[in-house]
């Protein structure tokens, strides 16, 4: 049966994320020694050097077309910051230096409005006190945003932006993620490993996520179909998580 153009990508995807996460992880493969699968097997079968062989079942971190929209508008903000006045961006610096901004926006917002909306929604953080913590007041926001919030500490060098409060919710979509995978059975002959990756939106700070999803994957490791759960950092190349280490 062919491909068509979205499985074939997957599969590029797969592939490039695999080797990435073997290079960074040691883990050594015979030339050519990746093999990818289709369900009820796992994603990928690699044979190692020894010549035993390891599958791995691969997920990201949050759905893939959320975070992309959400990468972008990000990307929105941030390049608004990087544009502003000089003293603007001087203050605001000065004043989320340590800061995650979450932004909460109408599901209804289109991206030609939330364009329009940064110059109003900027306006609102110049006026914040340097300290301020917490959600923004709400009638202090402009029309299409439904929260601004201000957490403190997690982060130097900020302001950092995150839309719709990502890193609030990120444990929970990762732990879905994986609670997902562990429900599955899988096809093989060979110990399965799950590759937890976020191919397309970066992760926050460790201490927003990995406790909760470390939690859950020692309770339920030993009634899922894997031996062993990985969360690759593919964006910075580092291993965030390993369980049992």
């Amino acid at each position: 049966m062919q491909m068509n153009d979205n499985q074939s990508n997957q599969q590029n995807d797969e592939r490039e994320i695999v080797e990435k996460f073997l290079q960074k992880a040691g883990i050594k493969i015979q030339p050519n020694g990746i093999q990818l699968l289709e369900p009820p097997s796992p994603d990928v079968l690699c044979t190692l050097v020894g010549g035993e062989t390891l599958a791995f079942e691969l997920t990201e971190t949050v759905d893939p077309n959320l975070a992309r929209n959400l990468d972008l508008s990000v990307s929105v903000m941030r390049n608004y910051f990087d544009n502003m006045a000089s003293y603007d961006i001087e203050k605001l610096r000065k004043n989320f230096d340590n800061a995650d901004l979450y932004f909460k926006f109408n599901d209804e917002t289109s991206k030609s409005s939330f364009r329009q909306l940064l110059p109003s929604l900027f306006q609102v953080l110049l006026k914040c006190s340097s300290g301020m913590e917490g959600d923004i007041k709400k009638e202090s926001l402009p029309d299409g945003v439904k929260q601004i919030s201000i957490k403190r500490g997690a982060y130097i060098g900020g302001p950092m932006f995150n839309a719709s409060g990502l890193a609030l919710y990120v444990a929970d979509q990762t732990i879905e993620r994986i609670s997902d995978k562990f429900s599955k059975q899988y096809k093989c002959d060979c110990p399965i490993e799950l590759l937890v990756h976020n191919r397309v939106q970066s992760l926050p700070p460790d201490i927003l996520w990995l406790p909760d999803v470390r939690e859950f994957v020692a309770q339920r490791l030993s009634s899922s179909s894997f031996q062993k759960v990985w969360v690759f950092d593919y964006i910075e190349s580092t291993i965030r998580y390993t369980y049992p280490e």
